[in-house]
């Protein structure tokens, strides 16, 4: 049997234990090192520091709409009907015709080929009385002279435009939304371009010029159903 040497033996033991030593040593020099190398953390009040608001306006969702009563539509919508269809437009246009027959008289017994001419009028946004068609400069410009010189047909005709513009306005409601004649963007502007007075009166008077029940020389019906159709397709 081999025998081992304490003194020997020993050695390696006694490496072992100094190198630990100095490898924990190390170790602890170098978290040191770390630690002081490391900026220390600062705390920074915030109650002085000023925020910025995340909306600096007002915010905006969607659009709001306004109701009105069923009383308050049924009451706009009453006196849209007078105006429009019921009373004032259609006596307005009655009157209209009958200024326009004693203009027209006067066009045909000077310039009778007129007659078989295809043209209408309007009232334009100043006021007066256009023509449109397939005319010579000098066949609109005689029309427009006789027309605009009868002055009682121009004054009905301004009524005319100003009590449907008045009409159409009362069919829509808070928001804008209508039915019918108050869906169509007549206006100021476009009014002339869209209503032919002419064409009006060929369409809606009674046959024969014979007046109807009541001394009426317009059918009424076929007057607001002309005039609708005019809208849809011109607006």
């Amino acid at each position: 049997m081999m025998k081992v040497n304490p003194q020997v033996a020993a050695v390696p033991q006694t490496s072992s234990r100094a190198a630990n030593s100095v490898n924990v040593a190390a170790q602890k020099e170098q978290v040191e090192l770390t630690q002081t190398s490391l900026a220390s953390d600062v705390y920074h009040p915030t109650a002085n520091l000023a925020q910025d608001s995340v909306y600096n306006r007002p915010v905006v969702l969607g659009t709001i709409q306004k109701n009105e009563t069923f009383q308050e539509m049924s009451d706009r919508t009453a006196k849209a009907t007078g105006l429009l269809q019921a009373v004032v437009l259609p006596r307005t246009a009655e009157k209209m015709f009958s200024a326009y027959e004693q203009v027209e008289k006067e066009i045909t017994q000077i310039s009778p080929e007129l007659a078989d001419k295809a043209w209408g009028f309007s009232v334009a946004e100043d006021g007066r009385l256009t023509v449109r068609g397939d005319l010579t400069d000098e066949q609109k410009q005689l029309l427009e002279t006789k027309l605009n010189e009868n002055e009682e047909l121009v004054s009905l005709a301004q009524s005319f435009k100003d009590t449907y513009l008045q009409g159409t306005s009362l069919l829509r409601d808070a928001n804008g939304n209508s039915q019918g004649w108050g869906k169509y963007d007549v206006n100021q502007q476009n009014f002339a371009e869209i209503i032919d007075f002419k064409a009006l009166f060929d369409a809606s008077k009674h046959e024969n010029g014979v007046p109807a029940v009541g001394g009426g020389k317009l059918n009424q019906f076929t007057l607001s159903d002309t005039i609708y159709q005019q809208i849809k397709r011109g607006a």
